[in-house]
């Protein structure tokens, strides 16, 4: 069984799981037109490379980053790389309006963010005209073919450039306290205008031992998880993000809601998470 008292932080855990894993697969994404796996040392680098990137675009230690994507590879290595450098992740619904990613970017102080398409760079780029400004804005994907003129929006491969030496990162995130905040997790709003939750590192460590603990007869690197949950909840958040990894589960990306159906035949996944309307659902399909 794991011992999460042994890393300080969330990315601490990470750097350090990569170089005990290197060549396990750690996520898997279907791209043109076939799943592609990436492995712990590659993701490891790729989280080294954004840290360094976001630093040399201004973020600093503190700073709130907003992060609005599907769930997809790039998210997990931007809230690693973000964490590494004393950031704060502040993730947001892609379902979200304008107004309410404008409301998220004035509540939590956020200055930039990290989008994952040209249509939700165009919305953040309209959201922070409304909440003051953003001094970074990041599209994971090229500009699309709409026709309309893109946000100035930074490519993800100029941020991230060449892959970076996690070892680095990994002697720095060891100096992260565990009663550092990790990120700000807003509420759905659905009692009011959504609220912001501050989690720290130690918080996130004990949900990861308490689920470990919890799925103990499990042959954790011997599972599939299927990711389709809203990385912007706690309960994905938490699970897709961290403790799978955690584990050595290999987490793939479904395809959206959508081709659910059609990922669940082909992935054969071995854990999934899901709440009762996703139950429901299933069974009257």
């Amino acid at each position: 069984m794991l011992n999460y008292r042994d890393w300080p932080n969330l990315p601490a855990m990470m750097f350090a799981l990569a170089r005990t894993w290197p060549d396990r697969p750690m996520l898997r994404v279907f791209r043109d037109g076939a799943w592609r796996s990436i492995r712990w040392a590659a993701f490891a680098q790729r989280a080294a490379a954004v840290a360094r990137g976001l630093r040399a675009a201004g973020i600093a230690p503190g700073d709130r980053v907003l992060i609005a994507s599907e769930n997809r590879p790039e998210y997990p290595i931007a809230e690693t790389a973000l964490m590494a450098i004393r950031a704060v992740p502040v993730p947001a619904y892609v379902t979200n309006t304008i107004d309410d990613h404008a409301h998220l970017l004035r509540d939590s102080g956020a200055r930039a963010a990290l989008v994952s398409s040209p249509a939700l760079a165009a919305r953040l780029h309209e959201a922070g005209k409304r909440a003051g400004g953003l001094d970074l804005l990041v599209s994971m994907d090229g500009p699309g073919e709409s026709g309309m003129d893109p946000p100035p929006a930074l490519p993800w491969s100029r941020l991230a450039g060449e892959p970076g030496e996690p070892g680095a990162f990994e002697r720095e995130t060891a100096e992260i306290p565990g009663a550092a905040l990790a990120c700000l997790l807003y509420t759905s709003g659905t009692g009011g205008a959504p609220k912001g939750v501050m989690l720290p590192h130690r918080s996130l460590m004990a949900n990861c031992a308490s689920g470990c603990a919890l799925l103990r007869p499990m042959r954790f690197q011997d599972e599939i998880y299927l990711s389709y949950l809203p990385t912007a909840h706690a309960y994905e958040h938490l699970v897709g993000l961290f403790l799978m990894p955690s584990l050595g589960t290999e987490v793939v990306y479904g395809r959206g809601a959508d081709h659910l159906g059609a990922d669940l035949v082909e992935v054969r996944p071995t854990v999934l998470t899901a709440v009762p309307r996703v139950l429901e659902v299933f069974r009257a399909r």
